[in-house]
C-alpha cells in the first residue's frame, strides 16, 4: 500500500519528530488471515417459527380468463347466485426443523505469545451461515372460515376450525454472522510448539431472511455476544485453525405485514367435486427463534496489516486521522485500536505511531 500524497507523508513525518513518535518496533506477533473451508465445517441448527394470519380465500373465477372456475357465496347454504365473494378467514402456522449446512467465510487473527500474558486479536469475523444451502423447513397450517358455499363445482361448507391448509415449506434464504466491532481481545494458551488455543468474547451481529407461504421475511439485525473458540496450528505449510461460535436469534413481530396472495388452494366438496380457491395471507403476528452452532475448519496466509489505514479504502491520508478522531471521542469500541479490550489514550497514541508511519 502507498500513502497517498507526498506533501502528506512529510508533513505526518514531521509532526511525528515533533511529537517524538517513532514507527512501531518489532514485535513476536503473527496477523494470519484465514478463509473457512466449507468442505470441512458444519453448522447446526434449530428452527422454530409461529404465525398467527387472517386474509379471505375466494373462488378462482375470472370473468375474462376463467369463466367456468369456482365461485364462492357467503353463507354454508343457499342457491348458486351470481358473484364471487371473498370469504375471511383467521389462521395459525407453525414450522420446525434442524438443517445442517457448510458455511464460509474469513476472520483475521493477530497472535501476541510472548510476555506475560499471551493474548489474541480477533478482527474481520464474517461468515455466511449457511454457505451455499437454503434449508427447506416443514410447516403445518390451519384456517377457521366463515361459512360459505361454492358453484362450479358445487360444494357447501359450514364453518369447520381448523382445517389443514397447504401453505408450503417455509425456507431459511440466508443467515449471516459479522463482527460488530473493529477489534476484540481475547486469552491466548499457548500449548506444544507452533500450537495454539484461543478463546475470544466479541459481538457479532446476525441477520436473516426467511420466506414462509411464499412471502419473503427479513429478521431485524441483531448484536448478539458470543465467544469464539479454536485452535491454531502453525508447525505445517501453511496456518490453519479450527473455529467455533454458537449464535441464537429470537424475535416476536406484532405489527400486521401483508403476505403472499392469490396462493391456490384446491377444497374437496364432499359431493365428489373440488373447489378452486385463492388465499391472501396477512401475518398478523409471528414468534421465530433460530439457534446454530458453527465449527469451522480454514486455512490462512500471513498478512502484514496496514493499521494506518483505518476506514480500509487502500490510502493513508488525513481521512483516516478524522475517522479514528470520531469514534475514539464517541468512546466506540471500534476506537480500540491496539486490541486490549479498553479505550483509552494509549489508543491514541497507538494509532498516531502507525499513521506517522505509514504502510
Amino acid at each position: 500500500m502507498k500513502t497517498s500524497f507526498s506533501g502528506e507523508r512529510l508533513s505526518r513525518l514531521l509532526l511525528a519528530a515533533i511529537l517524538g513518535l517513532a514507527p512501531n518496533a518489532a514485535s513476536a506477533s503473527e496477523t494470519i488471515r484465514f478463509m473457512i473451508d466449507p468442505a470441512s465445517s458444519t453448522l447446526t441448527s434449530s428452527f422454530n417459527a409461529s404465525a398467527n394470519f387472517s386474509g379471505t380465500l375466494i373462488g378462482n373465477y375470472n370473468a375474462a380468463g376463467n369463466p367456468g372456475g369456482t365461485r364462492t357465496l357467503l353463507g354454508a347454504f343457499g342457491l348458486c347466485t351470481s358473484g364471487n365473494q371473498p370469504v375471511p378467514y383467521t389462521g395459525h402456522g407453525s414450522a420446525s426443523g434442524s438443517p445442517t449446512t457448510n458455511p464460509t467465510g474469513t476472520f483475521t487473527l493477530t497472535l501476541e505469545p510472548g510476555g506475560p500474558s499471551p493474548h489474541v486479536c480477533l478482527s474481520g469475523l464474517s461468515i455466511n451461515l449457511l454457505g451455499a444451502a437454503m434449508p427447506t423447513i416443514p410447516t403445518n397450517s390451519t384456517i377457521t372460515y366463515q361459512g360459505f358455499r361454492t358453484c362450479s363445482p358445487t360444494g357447501f361448507f359450514p364453518n369447520v376450525p381448523n382445517l389443514p391448509i397447504p401453505l408450503g415449506d417455509a425456507t431459511l434464504n440466508s443467515m449471516t454472522a459479522t463482527q460488530t466491532f473493529r477489534n476484540s481481545p481475547g486469552t491466548l494458551t499457548i500449548g506444544p510448539p507452533g500450537v495454539f488455543a484461543f478463546s475470544i468474547p466479541t459481538t457479532v451481529t446476525v441477520a436473516a431472511t426467511i420466506t414462509l407461504g411464499g412471502g419473503p421475511s427479513d429478521l431485524a439485525p441483531q448484536d448478539l455476544p458470543v465467544t469464539v473458540t479454536g485452535t491454531v496450528n502453525l508447525t505445517g505449510a501453511t496456518p490453519a485453525s479450527t473455529l467455533s461460535l454458537s449464535v441464537s436469534i429470537m424475535q416476536d413481530q406484532t405489527t400486521p405485514i401483508p403476505g403472499p396472495q392469490d396462493v391456490p388452494f384446491d377444497l374437496p366438496t364432499g359431493l365428489g367435486g373440488t373447489a378452486h380457491l385463492l388465499v391472501d395471507i396477512s401475518v398478523d403476528s409471528s414468534s421465530t427463534s433460530v439457534m446454530a452452532t458453527a465449527s469451522s475448519i480454514a486455512a490462512g496466509t500471513h498478512i502484514t496489516p496496514c493499521l494506518a489505514d483505518f476506514n480500509v479504502d487502500a490510502a493513508v491520508n488525513s481521512q483516516d486521522f478524522f475517522d479514528f478522531l470520531t469514534v475514539f471521542f464517541a468512546n466506540s469500541p471500534d476506537a480500540d485500536f491496539n486490541c486490549d479490550g479498553t479505550v483509552n489514550s494509549q489508543d491514541f497514541f497507538d494509532f498516531l505511531t502507525s499513521f506517522f508511519a505509514g504502510c
